[in-house]
């Protein structure tokens, strides 16, 4: 890494680690999992969270660190900070305390109070960090929003789908559209009223963001899941775009593979969504409320 050594270099991550990133390349040849999407992001999570090696784990998410921030990046490390190894939580406190928005300070917070004393120093530096950040790069709440965006619905046409797959394919788009800074994304219980007064006054215009599971089907490479999301105009949901998505998830149980699979190829439809929010804008006259 060029420049000064990041914070966490040294403090936590290194007093826990010591020489055991010796042994993470080889290891990291060799994954348990993989998730082979349209980009390295779905694979480094996909090792950040379900290797069964703490290396690992440390490694792609100091990988994912190292990339440009992202929405997959972020939820990756906030996840993460859930681990059962310190140097996991430390590794993914540092990634946050660049990649982070808004959404991640409270998960950084909640650090305070780890059983690791090295962990909890993290989380202080980490969160004072992040807020820093934020101070100098983001205007003032709203000023920059162009897209009130609500989080649809997640379906399938799969016989027998999991709730769990349906759930994930929600949480990756709500999580994409958080990270978007152009988008202000609905709470879900606004009145009509109401949303027709932001529109207006923030001069927004409104979408939807449904998704389906279209198919999920064993091949040689592993369980493979196909996606389509549907953007459409809010509240009379004409379709302005539709995106697709696939990624084939290899190991583990077929219910595990599922959820990764529909998590990878919800990630690249939803790549598209920026420019699919773009288009659609100049094709929709700002919306309201009767």
């Amino acid at each position: 890494m060029m420049g000064k050594s990041p914070w966490f270099a040294r403090g936590g991550l290194r007093s826990i680690l010591n020489t055991a990133m010796l042994s993470v390349g080889l290891a990291v040849a060799s994954p348990p999992f993989a998730v082979h999407a349209e980009d390295g992001a779905a694979y480094l999570r996909n090792l950040a969270l379900n290797s069964s090696s703490f290396r690992v784990r440390v490694q792609a998410l100091i990988s994912l660190g190292r990339e440009a921030p992202s929405t997959t990046s972020r939820a990756t490390m906030q996840e993460a900070l859930g681990d059962g190894h310190p140097a996991v939580r430390t590794a993914a406190l540092d990634g946050l305390a660049r990649h982070g928005d808004h959404t991640s300070l409270a998960a950084i917070a909640a650090r305070f109070r780890d059983a690791s004393p090295p962990v909890r120093r993290s989380a202080a530096r980490a969160h004072a960090a992040l807020e820093q950040m934020l101070a100098n790069r983001e205007p003032a709440p709203g000023a920059s929003k162009k897209y009130f965006v609500q989080v649809g619905r997640s379906s399938s046409s799969v016989s027998g789908m999991s709730p769990e797959a349906l759930a994930e394919a929600k949480r990756v788009t709500e999580r994409t559209l958080a990270g978007m800074d152009a988008v202000w994304v609905a709470a879900g219980d606004e009145s009509p009223a109401a949303v027709n007064k932001l529109l207006k006054q923030q001069n927004l215009h409104g979408f939807v963001v449904d998704s389906s599971i279209v198919t999920i089907e064993k091949t040689p490479s592993g369980l493979r899941a196909v996606v389509s999301v549907i953007v459409g105009t809010y509240p009379g949901r004409d379709i302005r775009a539709m995106l697709r998505g696939a990624a084939t998830a290899q190991g583990g149980d077929e219910r595990k593979a599922a959820v990764r699979a529909v998590s990878g190829a919800m990630q690249g439809a939803l790549r598209q969504l920026p420019s699919a929010l773009q288009q659609s804008e100049r094709l929709s006259p700002q919306v309201s409320y009767p």
